[in-house]
């Protein structure tokens, strides 16, 4: 998933779903993958 994704799925700005995809890695829910504007992140599954 991007931040993209995530800004069209809950139709949030830019800023809200970078604080959701921050909580998510905080929460070691996901995690980051890739360099500069390819970016995207990955579901951990435990």
């Amino acid at each position: 998933m991007t931040s993209g994704d995530i800004q069209k799925m809950f139709n949030v700005t830019r800023d809200t779903a970078n604080r959701y995809i921050k909580k998510l890695i905080e929460l070691e829910i996901s995690e980051r993958k890739g360099k500069g504007r390819a970016i995207y992140y990955i579901l951990r599954i435990k």
